[in-house]
């Protein structure tokens, strides 16, 4: 028998709220978002474009956050935070590295720009942060990478704990 669950982070939030508000300036948007968002608290926020004229945001507060983004901008909820970070931009100085002796499992694959991996879980490896990839069998692939999504897969009746991570390399990171 498999059980399998699907979880969203801020998930009542991102299906619930709902934010009705005139503003002033783009990080007064976000604010205000947020405040319409009772269970996702401020994380790190890349600097916002400031806004001439007051603006009008009625809606979802999740399809608020799209509206307000750059082009070169992404969000996302971890651990009820609300991240909003440049494509060049990270939240972390931190770089663990993923090798055969950490627990990579695999060899890395790449498609266009981005490149997955699959590890062992390691709770160093974060959505935003970075990673040092070093495969024997793909050292192409080797160097620092964005990490821009996490699959995790588990099984509690054995060892079959792994996570799946999906990045972006740039050797030109600035850490929020």
């Amino acid at each position: 028998r498999i059980t399998s669950l699907e979880c969203l982070d801020g998930g009542v939030d991102f299906l619930n709220s709902f934010t009705a508000r005139t503003i002033k300036g783009k990080e007064n948007a976000v604010n205000a978002i947020l405040s319409d968002m009772p269970n996702t608290g401020k994380g790190k926020i890349t600097q916002q474009n400031i806004l001439i004229r007051p603006k009008v945001l009625v809606g979802n507060s999740v399809n608020l956050i799209d509206e307000q983004l750059n082009n070169d901008e992404t969000w996302y909820i971890e651990n009820e935070q609300l991240y909003i970070i440049k494509d060049n931009e990270v939240v972390t100085g931190f770089v663990p590295e993923i090798s055969a002796k950490t627990g990579l499992i695999n060899t890395p694959e790449r498609e266009n720009q981005k490149v997955t991996f699959e590890t062992m879980m390691n709770p160093t490896i974060i959505i935003g942060g970075q990673a040092k990839l070093v495969s024997k069998t793909a050292p192409h692939l080797n160097g620092i990478y964005k990490i821009e999504s996490l699959g995790l897969k588990g099984d509690n009746y054995g060892s079959d704990w792994k996570m799946s991570a999906t990045c972006l390399k740039n050797n030109n990171f600035v850490v929020l």
